[in-house]
């Protein structure tokens, strides 16, 4: 029978998150960095923005944007190029910026607040747009797999565990 090799891990308790809140934005950051974890994950954090507000961003460094909308639908802005992008929960967008660059997130609702996350990596990945709402209930599905990075997704009925199998 062969045995079982367990894999090194890191869980992020919540009472070690970091929270910024105003009465139109709260932040609940992971500070993965500070914590001997991963250091191409440069932030992660659940952020929650009233209606009709944005949030704006400057880059001190080159990194790629990951966004997964929660709870609504939030609007992507280049402040450089004046491109933009509208995009709701089940879909993952992807963005490379330059440091220097701006961009703003904004909640285009005029009554409900949204959710999502903001997940800024140190890896290079292709601007696009995943759409994964045809995804198993109870089991973690993975939604974005490239080199050095894999995000996966679950749906889970109350208590019930899910199983991960890192492939390094």
């Amino acid at each position: 029978m062969a045995s079982m090799v367990q894999q090194p891990a890191k869980i992020f308790l919540a009472d070690k998150r970091t929270c910024y809140e105003s009465n139109e934005y709260r932040c609940l950051s992971t500070p993965i960095h500070q914590n001997g974890a991963d250091s191409q994950i440069v932030r992660f954090s659940d952020e929650t923005l009233a209606p009709g507000k944005s949030r704006f961003f400057t880059m001190d460094e080159n990194i790629s944007l990951i966004l997964i909308p929660m709870v609504g639908t939030i609007v992507y802005v280049s402040l450089e190029s004046q491109y933009s992008v509208k995009f709701s929960p089940e879909e993952l967008q992807t963005f490379i910026l330059k440091k220097g660059s701006n961009f703003s997130i904004k909640n285009p609702s005029e009554d409900n607040l949204v959710n999502y996350l903001q997940i800024w990596i140190k890896i290079d990945v292709n601007r696009k747009k995943i759409k994964f709402n045809d995804y198993k209930e109870n089991v973690l599905n993975t939604i974005l797999d490239i080199p050095s990075l894999k995000i996966h997704f679950g749906v889970l009925d109350g208590r019930t565990e899910a199983t991960l199998f890192p492939t390094n």
